[in-house]
């Protein structure tokens, strides 16, 4: 997992799809879709990859 600090003291995690199973699954992951951004491309700059992540609540 990589990080970035931005400018405005957000922190952004890298994830790739095993990182997100293996980090996300102990907060019960119900689903993990990859989204690319923006979905209209210019020529010569490839989308963004995201990952949506939706966990529930697991009982304690």
């Amino acid at each position: 997992m990589d990080t970035f600090l931005t400018t405005h003291g957000i922190t952004l995690f890298f994830y790739d799809e095993i990182s997100v199973h293996s980090e996300f699954h102990k907060y019960g992951l119900v689903e993990c879709k990859e989204i690319q951004e923006p979905k209209i491309t210019s020529e010569n700059k490839p989308p963004e990859i995201f990952y949506y992540i939706i966990c529930q609540k697991v009982p304690a």
